[in-house]
């Protein structure tokens, strides 16, 4: 009799690994990494920090797959007047 084939196990990947990173550039003050950003998903808030030039922002009704680069495009358009 022959030898069963094995099942390859399937791996899969966090998606949650490859998450950017929480803090940015400053958009204002042009810091490196002093911009903050925590998104509330259950009340669909975002809030943005610098702690180096005291800017903050409040982003209402975002998405709920909204994810940091999102925000931080939203932040973007926010400071160079296109929204």
């Amino acid at each position: 009799m022959a030898k069963r084939k094995s099942v390859r196990k399937h791996v899969v990947l966090d998606k949650y690994k490859y998450l950017v990173s929480r803090t940015s550039e400053c958009p204002i003050c042009g810091n490196a990494s002093s911009l903050t950003i925590v998104i509330d998903r259950d009340s669909r808030v975002a809030n943005a920090k610098c702690y180096a030039c005291g800017f903050e922002a409040k982003i209402n009704n975002i998405p709920r797959v909204a994810d940091y680069p999102y925000i931080y495009a939203k932040l973007i358009d926010m400071v160079k007047g296109s929204v």
